[in-house]
């Protein structure tokens, strides 16, 4: 069957509108144009709802975008040109600032000699992770962290038991050799034979020199053979008596090489100090060269800093640091405050014991002095980590370069 028409469907009324170009006015014509409410000649525009407008044309737009433009441009010129006229440093301050300019590090000569060096680090001289020398189960541990120790203290100690025993036995064979080689019995014996035999031999070679034939030849050759034996043992006691002699010696070793092996399981601390950690525990096997315990030295600390070696002048030739070399402060006495906790200051007293002889990229070399530490109660005040200043005191006739 064909389709039925159906009803027609009524077309809604489309309204478009565009904002009008100001053509009249680059025409040269005065005729008013259509203004962003809709209005022409101060009437509204019939094709526009209420409350609607139109935006504003494109050269209005362009004539303010310009006008902008050209305001940023204008500021732009002005800064540069007193960036030029001043220098970068000087046009971005607004108190210049006039005189030598200081190191944050390092402070120049002063009226009395001296070189003061900021933020120095206190390190530590000495500390020793303390290992064990043999393979073996810990069986003794006296000691504690934070514990203080001295040189020579015992902090740990290897199962010995077999050691102790050769040890022993060694000493014991030694004793017996020693109590040989002492012993001239035979040496004397070996002397008084040869006596005998040799008056023996006297008495049948006169008989024959008197009454010849009284003693055979026979005998006579047997009593001077006896003789020679005789004198022979002699010297053969005295070489077993010097063997016996060195035999003791050779156990005198042995003993303390046993002796050596049984203080290889005991493990001491090399200095005197803090224990600062325990890696090991009593009843642990360790190997060789497994660390036991650490041990820092707290009685004289080590204080780094950096001490420029030539002068240092700013853009502007105005002096930042003096340059000092290392013959000014190399074994010179110093002083080092430090802050401590609560805003309380301590100075302690020191010497440089070491100046670089090698000039790092900076300009600075590096230098440090070692300073006594003091006790206050049972903690150390200078810790090792804090920041301190570090006052040289250079010699009288030093002049800042």
């Amino acid at each position: 069957m064909p389709k039925q028409p159906g009803p027609k469907k009524a077309k809604q009324a489309v309204m478009y509108w565009t904002p009008r170009i100001r053509q009249d006015e680059r025409m040269g014509a005065k005729e008013p144009e259509t203004n962003r409410w809709g209005t022409k000649h101060g009437k509204p525009a019939a094709c526009l709802p209420q409350g609607c407008y139109l935006p504003e044309s494109r050269w209005e737009l362009g004539g303010r975008l310009g006008t902008a433009v050209v305001t940023v441009l204008a500021m732009v010129l002005a800064v540069g040109n007193t960036w030029s006229a001043e220098g970068p440093v000087t046009a971005l301050r607004t108190n210049p600032v006039s005189g030598p300019v200081q190191s944050g590090r390092e402070r120049p000569l002063g009226a009395e000699g001296q070189l003061a060096v900021r933020q120095c680090l206190v390190s530590l001289i000495q500390e020793v992770q303390v290992p064990a020398q043999v393979a073996g189960l810990l069986v003794e541990l006296p000691i504690q962290e934070g514990m203080s120790v001295s040189a020579g203290q015992l902090l740990a100690r290897i199962d010995d038991s077999q050691p102790m025993s050769d040890q022993q036995i060694a000493l014991l064979k030694l004793q017996a050799a020693q109590e040989k080689a002492k012993n001239d019995i035979s040496v004397r014996y070996a002397q008084a034979a040869a006596e005998v035999a040799r008056i023996e031999y006297e008495q049948a070679y006169r008989a024959n020199q008197k009454n010849p034939g009284t003693i055979s030849e026979t005998e006579v050759r047997r009593l001077y053979l006896a003789h020679q034996r005789a004198a022979l043992g002699v010297e053969q006691a005295l070489v077993d008596q010097r063997l016996a002699s060195l035999e003791a010696k050779v156990l005198e070793a042995q003993a303390t090489a046993a002796g050596i092996e049984v203080q290889r399981r005991r493990i001491v601390s090399p200095l005197d100090g803090v224990v600062v950690k325990i890696y090991r525990r009593m009843g642990e096997w360790v190997q060789p060269g497994d660390p036991v315990a650490h041990v820092v030295r707290m009685d004289r600390l080590r204080v780094e800093g950096m001490v420029r070696a030539a002068p240092e002048r700013d853009r502007e030739g105005r002096l930042v640091s003096p340059g000092y070399s290392p013959a000014q402060i190399d074994r010179r006495p110093v002083s080092v405050l430090v802050e401590l906790p609560g805003g309380r200051r301590e100075t302690f007293s020191g010497q440089v014991v070491f100046v670089s002889p090698l000039v790092q990229a900076g300009g600075q070399y590096r230098f440090w002095a070692e300073v006594e530490n003091r006790r206050a109660g049972d903690h150390w005040l200078l810790l090792p980590g804090l920041l301190a200043d570090v006052t040289v005191h250079l010699p009288p006739a030093t002049q800042a370069p």
